[in-house]
């Protein structure tokens, strides 16, 4: 009797998907990647699915390995599903589909790495999954690429089914073979599923997405959705605690030479903490190329917008003009600084003209009014006489007023130290913080700038935006949700509009956060490039993208027939066909099945005989009956090989005929 020996953490199994069940794969992956950037991850899935082409280690079926890399995977995607800015977790997030639809993406990963009795792949299952990942991805607003991608899918799992259906499932009963039609009839309901659930799937979001997004919004409760963008448009000072903001990208710019303040919107009225007007107050009407001049003399920075929730044109305060794609969908408010703004959701694009000239007087520097004028020179009454002492005392004496903004610039930036932990009294904000707290964040610096700057006659208004300083290789630009940033605009006769930025240097964005980790860039790099490859699609209709993937088919199946007849004209069986067993080989199985007879363990008719020797070395050592298991396992390989692959040398059935006389010769005295 021959000890049993622990399995191996890995068996040897070599199986491969159809061509078109892989393809049909890869779809419904990139569907999922283009909906959902974050998990560029997917790309990885999908190397991994394909390789595994190629070699034969496997996980075996009851091994801990597969659940230890389910847990951690489903863990690491659901730790972040569905969680919004605030925190909470919806199941009705569009975030939470799209893990749920990366978690199917790694299941298909994990079944093609796992062991399968009989060397078939897990076809009928992983066609299941992908329809899940294109249902997932079929949750957006954004229905251009579902429209050509989904039907992709659909052909390519047609052209799938062929192969399924001529799959059997093999039972080893040492002379025959015949189809388990409950199993076939399990894996036909199940490529039916998938099918129907992408093709329903598809077909409702595309067709009755509106009333499904007016059935949500009448069931689920309203919750208000904070700024995505991190730039306010109603700013009010307040308390802070160590905020340190997202690294999330806001924008993207090309060629953005020698400009740090990109302004979003400018307010002229203090009260009680709070700047307005507020974005919603202002009028807004369609800007036109009159207004734009997109066509100004200057250097074009190219700018991409990632964020949901910013619908405000940023831009530097000198820009000479506004052009690019989306240039017919820019509004302009003629109020407190000339704000632009778009209805077009995240990403859009939009150019910007930059002079050389960084005082510049652009669309965005309109000669105040009077009334503008006194508007950016009011002092509210809520501020304080010992704060207007204090501006007499920086700045009264100087003589002119662009004097004046460098004498209380200086100040700020000497006298006051940056903190994100700022909690201010009762009474003024910015009272408080000029002659008690002395240490806060920009939009404290930006708003006292200003009321110092009023009370010594120079009109000035507060600016929000964002601080652009991440550059990155080949002339691009980063800015994200953490470098929003607060600052002071002032009128200077002669000149124009400035740019006054009082906040300490250690308090701006390039100096108050580390630099982005290597891994999150990678991962923005793989994003802009399915961006890219998104607006190269973009160019061509369905109709178009539909005819070049049915000439690709047509190549594909002109080529092989070619390749065909060159081979003489015979028919090219797929990997997926079983090798016809001849009668030696129906002997051979006969007799290992007479092996196991006459040591009293005879193979169950639906049981594969590596399966059954498994649970013969599980018995106690008492029970386990006198069989020499080692070369049993290997004479099962050895069949299993000639069975199962086209492949086999002569030298493995010299091999597996050794090695069943071997077995009958070992019985030789044992029980009958």
């Amino acid at each position: 009797m021959t000890t049993a020996t622990a399995p191996a953490p890995f068996a040897k199994t070599l199986f491969r998907l159809p061509w078109s069940a892989e393809a049909a794969i890869f779809v419904a992956y990139a569907a999922l990647l283009i909906n959902d950037q974050r998990y560029a991850l997917i790309g990885a899935f999908a190397v991994l699915l394909h390789i595994s082409r190629y070699f034969a280690l496997r996980i075996p079926q009851r091994s801990w390995i597969a659940w230890i890399i389910r847990i951690a995977a489903y863990g690491l995607i659901g730790s972040t599903a569905g969680r919004n800015d605030q925190g909470n977790v919806s199941l009705f997030d569009p975030a939470t589909v799209d893990a749920f639809g990366v978690i199917c993406a790694v299941e298909i990963v994990i079944q093609m790495w796992r062991e399968r009795p009989g060397g078939s792949p897990p076809g009928a299952i992983t066609i299941a999954l992908a329809a899940l990942v294109l249902s997932a991805a079929s949750t957006t607003y954004d229905t251009t690429y579902i429209r050509w991608l989904a039907p992709l899918y659909i052909v390519f799992t047609m052209l799938s089914l062929r192969s399924y259906t001529r799959r059997q499932n093999v039972v080893q009963s040492g002379a025959a073979t015949r189809p388990n039609w409950r199993v076939l009839g399990a894996r036909g309901a199940a490529l039916l599923l998938g099918l129907g659930a992408g093709f329903v799937v598809y077909s409702a979001f595309v067709t009755y997405h509106d009333k499904i997004n007016q059935i949500g919004d009448n069931v689920m409760t309203r919750q208000h959705a904070p700024e995505r963008s991190a730039l306010s448009s109603s700013p009010s000072l307040g308390d802070s605690f160590d905020n340190d903001g997202s690294p999330s990208r806001v924008l993207r710019i090309k060629n953005l030479i020698g400009v740090a303040h990109l302004r979003g919107l400018v307010f002229d009225t203090y009260k009680h903490g709070s700047w307005s007007p507020t974005l919603e107050a202002r009028k807004f009407f369609p800007a036109g190329d009159r207004v734009l001049l997109p066509n100004a003399r200057g250097a074009r920075a190219h700018v991409t917008c990632f964020a949901d929730g910013l619908h405000i044109l940023v831009a530097p305060l000198n820009v000479a003009g506004v052009g690019g794609p989306e240039l017919g969908s820019i509004e302009r408010s003629a109020e407190i600084g000339n704000p632009l703004k778009t209805d077009v959701g995240a990403p859009y694009y939009y150019d910007l003209i930059l002079p050389p000239n960084e005082e510049n007087q652009g669309i965005l520097c309109a000669t105040p009014t009077p009334e503008e004028r006194q508007h950016c020179l009011n002092v509210p009454p809520e501020i304080t006489p010992e704060v207007r002492a204090l501006a007499q005392k920086i700045a009264g004496n100087e003589p002119d007023d662009r004097s004046k903004v460098q004498a209380v610039t200086n100040y700020l930036i000497s006298n006051y130290s940056y903190s994100l932990n700022v909690h201010i009294g009762k009474g003024d904000k910015v009272s408080e913080f000029l002659l008690h707290q002395k240490a806060a964040y920009c939009e404290y610096f930006g708003s006292a700038a200003v009321i110092l700057l009023r009370c010594v006659g120079v009109p000035s208004r507060y600016a929000t935006g964002y601080y652009a300083h991440e550059g990155e290789a080949g002339g691009e630009t980063v800015v994200r949700q953490r470098d929003s940033h607060a600052w002071a605009e002032s009128w200077i006769e002669g000149v124009g509009w400035v740019t006054v930025d009082a906040t300490p240097g250690g308090g701006r964005p390039d100096k108050l956060y580390p630099d982005t980790p290597a891994g999150m860039k990678i991962w923005e790099t793989l994003a802009d490039k399915i961006t890219d490859i998104r607006e190269w699609l973009a160019q061509f209709s369905p109709a178009a993208l539909g005819g070049a993937a049915f000439g690709l088919l047509l190549l594909y199946a002109g080529v092989r027939a070619l390749l065909a007849r060159r081979r003489g004209g015979r028919t090219v069986l797929r990997e997926s066909d079983y090798t016809p067993i001849d009668e030696e080989l129906r002997q051979i199985a006969a007799r290992f099945e007479t092996v196991l007879k006459r040591v009293n363990a005879p193979c169950p008719p639906a049981r594969p005989w590596g399966e059954h020797l498994k649970k013969l070395t599980q018995l106690p050592k008492a029970e386990q009956p006198d069989l020499d298991f080692e070369r049993a396992d290997d004479f099962v390989r050895c069949y299993n090989l000639l069975r199962f692959r086209r492949d086999a040398d002569p030298a493995l059935r010299r091999e597996t005929t050794d090695l069943i006389d071997t077995l009958e010769r070992g019985l030789t005295g044992s029980r009958r």
